[in-house]
């Protein structure tokens, strides 16, 4: 099967992206593959979602960025078997200055030369930032997939206009600088409320307008998605065979059948 590295991008903030890479990540390490989840996102909610204290890891991905050791040293097992966090706290948000002033030749590839090192891992998921800056493009030139996490709320429409237009120019400067091939882009419908006219309005214009591009799965509104971080437990754990869980579950089978 082909490795695939897939980061999680919107540059708009409370889509699920951070329940999304936790939960997908589990799920493909369900499914028996090796997985790794970096936590590229300085805010660290991933680390905290899989039930790590960010100020008491030895190592994070900003020694990765700065070149101080690998995303293998990084690495720390979870309570799923075959899935491991690279995690990372507040201080990652240096990394773009401390880059700058080691002046790191390159410095748009790092994680994706780091990621390249790491060869025993199946999937590579990024969770990141919610803006558009230094490790987000990094997350972005690293990746072979991204999955854009979207509300399903009338602003949304507009701002996945936005960002798919920004990738489309950052996979066109990929192409030409370093001959590589642009990511596949995938839009997934997250906080979906059958119930709301509103939601169903949303889902139809976005399946229309970008076709095979968004998931068949749809991930619902759920309190007990919500609830799972401060568990330390991907939805698998914490509330088996609920709404969340099964939409997950579904969603890594689509990624996994994606090749």
């Amino acid at each position: 099967m082909t490795r695939k590295v897939i980061a999680l991008t919107n540059h708009k903030g409370g889509v699920g992206k951070s329940a999304t890479s936790i939960n997908l990540a589990a799920d493909l390490a369900l499914l028996n593959q090796k997985v790794l989840l970096i936590d590229a996102d300085p805010q660290g909610a991933t680390t905290r979602g899989l039930g790590l204290n960010e100020w008491e890891v030895k190592k994070q991905v900003l020694d990765v960025m700065l070149g101080r050791c690998s995303l293998v040293d990084v690495a720390v097992p979870t309570c799923i078997t075959g899935l491991d966090i690279a995690p990372c706290n507040l201080d990652l948000s240096g990394a773009e200055t401390e880059v700058s002033r080691q002046e790191v030749a390159g410095r748009e590839f790092i994680l994706r030369d780091r990621i390249a090192e790491a060869k025993e891992y199946d999937y590579v998921i990024i969770d990141t930032s919610p803006c558009l800056g230094f490790l987000v493009v990094n997350s972005i030139i690293a990746a072979t997939d991204l999955i854009i996490p979207m509300q399903c709320e009338f602003y949304a429409l507009n701002g996945i206009t936005q960002l798919v237009k920004i990738i489309d120019m950052a996979g066109l400067a990929l192409e030409r600088v370093a001959h590589a091939k642009r990511p596949k882009v995938r839009v997934l419908l997250t906080m979906y409320d059958a119930r709301a006219n509103l939601h169903k309005t949303v889902v139809e214009k976005i399946r229309a307008d970008y076709g095979k591009t968004v998931f068949d799965t749809m991930i619902p509104r759920s309190i007990k998605i919500a609830e799972s971080p401060v568990t330390g437990k991907p939805i698998a754990l914490y509330d088996p065979g609920s709404p969340g869980d099964i939409a997950y579950k579904k969603l890594a089978e689509e990624v996994l059948n994606d090749q």
